[in-house]
């Protein structure tokens, strides 16, 4: 596809191109998402059509945190309502003193735990379902707001000092400000939808965690998609020119020379290398058989394979061809072995 291939028509009958098409959408989303994001709307262009080679639509798929994107739960779970292979999709709140809860809580002091949810996914040809729990614990920031302020005069600095102190000590974050009059001291409460916040936090995140073990293929190029969007937020806070992305398949790069450049695929992390010892040894993979397996889809010779240098296009690639093929035993492996913590923010969807 090029850059000036017609994408769609407008209104007044003046074709517009697929570059045009996916700058209208960056400036829509950066609308949308404000100062949480600081990518220029050339890079959000970007971010756009990398999204969308993975099947992600940005505008419902990705939430902003600490100017970073993270796929979202709605993106996974429309990923399993589309695939055949998903029999049932259930979510459980799990309370103390229930089974479950002690299978995979275990806290003892309900207090602790404002929330807790048990996602089960079953799966056509498996034998056993996936279960994936998350808790949101009774001091998660997501659960508080600041109180209403409580002012002190000018001669009350100590009382001030005293009541920020004390809340401190009660495990509450305090502010303590000066204004022209005096001083003023905030600290954190419960929001009154505490509640309804822990379990909605509860359970995209378990939703996200057992999808993505279910869906391995899926998962793995949206983990190369955020990797690419990771690439473009750190050329844009090292400064200079409007970023490139490295891809063979990039139609908009230019193809001048340019002050910075997006890095290519990052190494992947131990968790996801063994991701892939994981599927292969389900598939009855012996190291040496895995090693042909590899070289093989990356087109190289079996003694260059190494998986500690596998970057995340090659893991995709890796990774479709395994999912590809029938699983031969029935064990799971580790639960949350997919999971990235860099990928795993902390949003409320």
């Amino acid at each position: 596809m090029s850059g000036t291939q017609v994408a769609t028509v407008s209104d007044s009958g003046r074709t517009v191109t697929r570059a045009e098409e996916l700058e209208s959408t960056a400036r829509l989303l950066q609308k949308k998402w404000g100062p949480a994001l600081s990518l220029p709307v050339g890079d959000l262009a970007k971010v756009v059509k990398i999204c969308e080679d993975s099947g992600m639509n940005p505008f419902f798929h990705l939430d902003v945190l600490g100017d970073k994107l993270y796929d979202n739960a709605d993106f996974w779970r429309e990923v399993l309502a589309a695939d055949p292979r998903v029999v049932s999709f259930e979510q459980k709140r799990i309370r103390p003193g229930s089974d479950e809860w002690d299978e995979f809580i275990a806290v003892e002091e309900d207090d602790v735990i404002a929330a807790a949810v048990l996602t089960t996914i079953e799966m056509d040809g498996r034998l056993l379902p996936i279960q994936e729990v998350n808790y949101v614990t009774a001091d998660d920031p997501i659960l508080g707001e600041w109180s209403e302020p409580h002012w002190f005069d000018k001669n009350q600095g100590a009382e001030a000092k005293a009541l920020a102190d004390s809340m401190e000590q009660d495990g509450k974050a305090a502010n303590l400000f000066t204004t022209k009059n005096g001083f003023g001291v905030k600290y954190k409460v419960r929001r009154p939808d505490w509640m309804a916040l822990a379990l909605k936090k509860a359970r995209s995140t378990s939703a996200r965690r057992a999808a993505r073990l279910a869906i391995p293929r899926t998962h793995a190029q949206v983990l190369l998609s955020m990797d690419r969007v990771a690439s473009l937020e750190e050329a844009h806070q090292e400064g200079g020119a409007e970023a490139t992305i490295r891809s063979p398949d990039d139609p908009y790069g230019s193809p001048a020379p340019v002050e910075r450049q997006v890095r290519g695929p990052s190494v992947i992390s131990e968790r996801h290398r063994s991701m892939i010892f994981a599927m292969a040894n389900k598939r009855g993979f012996d190291s040496y058989e895995l090693k042909e397996l590899i070289a093989k889809t990356l087109n190289i010779e079996p003694e260059d394979v190494s998986t500690s240098a596998l970057d995340y296009e090659q893991f995709a690639e890796i990774v479709e061809v395994l999912d590809a093929m029938p699983e031969e035993s029935v064990g799971d492996y580790e639960q949350g072995s997919l999971l990235d913590d860099t990928q795993e923010a902390e949003v409320v969807q």
